[in-house]
């Protein structure tokens, strides 16, 4: 049995060493692309923003999925450069969609970009070169993060936050995270992972609370991810939650499909009422 967990291994650690010299590769260029996930106001059923999420279609046509890319980008050193390059073309495609509104976009960055002392400057200097309000800029930061210097973290987050950037944590009560790193770090925004909302239907209402009642504790607003059926969405409407995100309202769109989803959005908006009926209107 050794010999074939050995060359099994063998061919898994090929595959991703050639992943990552093809990654190398597609930074920097459009094969490296974002696909836009809308946020809809709980309260008003209005579109509000996106959510960037990173999207990779090799050469020969077929996507890598997020999932298989990013630990790759990860282990080989790639992700500040991935990173940043996704910040980059999130701006870039706000800008282009959306000009003059207040739509904001989300987007994820890892601790090795947050590791990067020029990492704020950076941002600063992408929004001017956009042209674009640092108050339409939201930075997703999980709580891997606060497994480094705490202190430098909190200076970045400030420094950020000063200049009207929104600051959130994302996949929040799925890995090792303790209440009190949220006490210590100046936070917008708390996202609660879909993994709650699909317990939502099976018992899981008391985590779910809990959870919003951390937040408005400690003064958070709350993004729900993963809101994919009526059932789900009536459950969140009456157990809190400002802004919505799932398949409900639309899966994450490339840049094709978000000009058509815009257009027929701009028609109607989910009326979401307080019974958490939401139709569209």
């Amino acid at each position: 049995g050794r010999t074939i967990y050995n060359e099994h291994w063998g061919r898994e650690a090929a595959k991703r060493v050639q992943l990552a010299q093809a990654l190398r590769i597609a930074i920097d260029t459009p094969a490296i692309d974002v696909a836009f996930q809308p946020l809809i106001s709980a309260q008003s059923g209005k579109l509000i923003g996106f959510e960037a999420l990173s999207r990779w279609t090799q050469v020969d046509g077929k996507a890598v999925s997020p999932g298989e890319f990013i630990p790759v980008a990860e282990e080989s050193g790639l992700m500040p450069r991935l990173g940043n390059w996704v910040l980059q073309c999130a701006c870039s495609r706000l800008m282009e969609l959306a000009p003059n509104s207040d739509l904001t976009v989300a987007v994820n960055i890892s601790p090795a970009q947050f590791q990067d002392p020029d990492f704020a400057g950076d941002v600063f200097n992408l929004l001017k070169s956009y042209n674009m309000s640092p108050n339409r800029l939201e930075i997703e930061i999980t709580e891997s993060l606060f497994a480094q210097d705490v202190e430098r973290v909190r200076g970045v987050i400030n420094r950020l936050r000063d200049r009207g950037i929104r600051v959130s944590i994302d996949d929040f009560g799925t890995g090792y995270s303790s209440i009190s790193y949220l006490k210590d770090f100046p936070l917008d925004t708390l996202k609660i992972d879909r993994s709650f909302v699909t317990a939502l239907t099976d018992g899981g209402e008391g985590i779910y609370s809990s959870i919003v009642a951390l937040a408005r504790g400690l003064d958070l607003s709350i993004v729900v991810e993963g809101v994919e059926t009526k059932q789900e969405l009536e459950a969140v409407l009456r157990l809190g939650g400002d802004v919505l995100q799932g398949f409900y309202f639309s899966k994450p769109l490339r840049q094709a499909e978000l000009a058509d989803w815009l257009h027929q959005f701009s028609e109607w908006s989910f009326e979401l009422d307080s019974t958490g009926q939401a139709r569209l209107i």
